[in-house]
């Protein structure tokens, strides 16, 4: 696997949405990338921390706002 593979399939693997051999191949990338597995670590640490994030609520004006600027950016 190259390291340009692995980036993509790394929230995958983290998910757990992986087939059995792409999972293996993720994790024996790990074992022989050191740049791989410090991105393995600190992507963890980023999806941990997001969900420890508390909801709030958004004022609907300012929800509309953001909705729509994601559909522009994503969608438009």
């Amino acid at each position: 696997m190259k390291c340009s593979e692995f980036k993509k399939l790394i929230f995958d693997y983290m998910e757990n949405e992986l087939d059995f051999k792409t999972k293996k191949d993720v994790e024996s990338h790990v074992l022989t990338c050191e740049n791989c597995l410090k991105d393995l670590r600190e992507s963890a640490k980023s999806v941990e921390l997001f969900r420890q994030l508390k909801e709030i609520t958004v004022p609907a004006e300012l929800d509309k706002k953001i909705k729509a600027l994601f559909d522009s950016l994503f969608h438009g």
